[in-house]
Order: structure tokens, then C-alpha cells, then sequence
């Protein structure tokens, strides 16, 4: 029986998690947009503040909402953001390489990215920022 609250509710984690990733990758996307093509930034630049309105709104939602964590936030959210730093520096990555050495449209390129960030980190989130709830 407690095998099965067990997988309940790590489903219905999941499934937060993925409504929040939904959410966050529009506020994401959007910003992007914004940043690129209302003030004039470089794809680089509006991919750092999208990711940045997004990690904050991903925090909150991810601790407060998706996994009920009762943790001391200043111990989640160092974690948190290590977790961002180290999954948006590899998304970057994927990105810079994808800009450079193809010829897919820049904005397919920002989601492409976007997806391998995604997956690494709701694994390394789900393991280790919020595990002590979970």
C-alpha cells in the first residue's frame, strides 16, 4: 500500500513539474522573443534573462507547489541554483554549438536547447534539491 501512495505521488509530482516546465518555458520563450526582437538584444543576451525570469517562477512553483518542500529556503535555493548554473551553462552550450555550427533557424535553436536543459534538470532537481520531501 505504501508503495503505491509512494508512485501516486511522485506521479502527480511529475506531473506538477511538467505543468510548471510548460509555464516556465512560455515565460522563457517569451522573454526571449522580447529581449531579441522588441529591445534589440543579441539571442545571447535574451536567452540569459528569459532564463532568469524563468529559474525564479520554476523555484517558487518547483518548492512550494510541485514538491511541498519544507526545507529552510535559503538551503533549496542554493541548491536550486546550482542545479540551474550548472544545467543552463550546458543548455548555453548546446545552444552556442547549435548556433554556430548549423544552419537550423536561431529560434529552433533556443528550443532544442531548451529541451536538454529541461531533462537534466528535473533529474537533478528531483534526486537532490528537493529530495528530502519528496
Amino acid at each position: 500500500m505504501e508503495n503505491s501512495i509512494q508512485k501516486h505521488k511522485t506521479f502527480l509530482q511529475f506531473l506538477k513539474f511538467s505543468f510548471v516546465g510548460v509555464i516556465n518555458t512560455l515565460i522563457t520563450l517569451l522573454t526571449i522573443w522580447v529581449f531579441v526582437n522588441v529591445f534589440s538584444t543579441s539571442h545571447y543576451v535574451g536567452n540569459a534573462v528569459g532564463y532568469i525570469v524563468g529559474v525564479m517562477n520554476s523555484y517558487f512553483l518547483n518548492k512550494f507547489w510541485t514538491f511541498n518542500n519544507k526545507s529552510k529556503m535559503c538551503v533549496t535555493f542554493v541548491k536550486f541554483i546550482c542545479v540551474f548554473l550548472i544545467t543552463y551553462f550546458f543548455q548555453f552550450s548546446v545552444l552556442s554549438i547549435l548556433l554556430n555550427f548549423s544552419r537550423i533557424e536561431p529560434f529552433v535553436c533556443q528550443i532544442l536547447a531548451m529541451t536538454t536543459y529541461t531533462i537534466l534538470n528535473f533529474i537533478i532537481n528531483k534526486v537532490f534539491t528537493f529530495k528530502s520531501d519528496n
